[in-house]
């Protein structure tokens, strides 16, 4: 089973929005820490931070926490969130043909 790391991450955002968490906590990678990173840049959540993990039960993996953005009318700053390229569908864009987010900017 080949699991998708950045689809669970996206997923795990997607969830905790859906039940209006204040932050959501998973496994730490390079790629999902400069993602979160670029949500953090954009505006899209409030701050991302990576959690020092000394457990006494012999884990000590690294922990990335995301804490989400609401808006005054307690709404999520993201409201739609997928993946379009996938491991079984790439999909190759130019620069001239990205597409725009949902609210233009």
């Amino acid at each position: 089973m080949i699991i998708d790391p950045i689809a669970d991450m996206l997923t795990r955002i997607r969830n905790a929005l859906a039940v209006r968490k204040h932050d959501v906590v998973l496994p730490m990678s390079k790629i999902k820490y400069e993602i979160a990173k670029i949500l953090e840049k954009e505006g899209w959540v409030y701050k991302v931070e990576v959690i020092k993990n000394k457990s006494k039960k012999g884990s000590n993996f690294d922990e990335l926490r995301i804490i989400l953005k609401y808006k005054k009318s307690g709404k999520p700053a993201i409201t739609c969130l997928k993946r379009v390229s996938k491991p079984g569908l790439r999909v190759y864009v130019t620069k001239d043909n990205l597409p725009r987010v949902l609210n233009n900017s």
